[in-house]
């Protein structure tokens, strides 16, 4: 099982990263909780008993390794301070391509993300890196997602970065007078890391 955390009342910055490389970004600021896995599962092991006896030749088999790209549940809940562009580029990031490879998010075409991050697997002859599929349905398209949170006392500013997340197009956007609130939840399918900064990229 992963290891999920919340963060409810830190202030910090959340980038959305293209498969463009070098990559393009979009960042919004933002107070507001977030809740995703701090690492991605781990497949599980079956023991095997000498002819149901416990001795020292009993040992530990690998079972399959579906449980290592299985989607993993993120979410996070914030209000943007301005409506445009964010409000745009957010619900385009929702909505499907429309049938062509990619999405055009503040003029720039955005690629998705899918099959560019590596796992590790868990070959009992050993583990190796081995890089994620892609979806056999053209129209899901992905984003990497960072987060940064601001240490108030300025010591070191700390954040994840979820590689290839999925937002399926039911997801939730509250258009106010002055604030878009916005209720995103999605799919976690690559690699999960811990950051101190936001990787380098270009604005769009």
């Amino acid at each position: 099982m992963s290891n999920f955390q919340s963060f409810y009342i830190k202030v910090g910055r959340l980038r959305l990263y293209s498969g463009n490389t070098p990559p393009y970004f979009f960042e919004v600021p933002f107070r507001g909780p977030v809740t995703g896995p701090v690492a991605r599962a781990r497949a599980g092991e079956t023991l095997v008993l000498d002819r149901g006896r416990f001795t020292p030749d009993a040992h530990y088999v690998s079972p399959p390794d579906d449980p290592l790209l299985a989607p993993l549940p993120f979410s996070c809940n914030f209000r943007l301070a301005n409506t445009e562009p964010n409000f745009g580029k957010i619900i385009t990031l929702i909505q499907t391509p429309g049938g062509v490879n990619f999405k055009n998010i503040g003029g720039r075409a955005w690629i998705s993300t899918k099959a560019t991050t590596q796992i590790l697997n868990s070959d009992p002859l050993g583990q190796v890196l081995a890089t994620t599929p892609r979806f056999s349905d053209s129209e899901k398209h992905c984003v990497n997602v960072e987060i940064v949170w601001t240490d108030p006392q300025a010591v070191q500013n700390r954040g994840f970065r979820w590689a290839e997340v999925y937002f399926p197009p039911d997801r939730q956007v509250t258009e106010g007078v002055d604030v878009v609130t916005v209720d995103l939840s999605g799919e976690i399918y690559g690699a999960i890391t811990a950051i101190t900064a936001f990787s380098a990229g270009t604005e769009s």
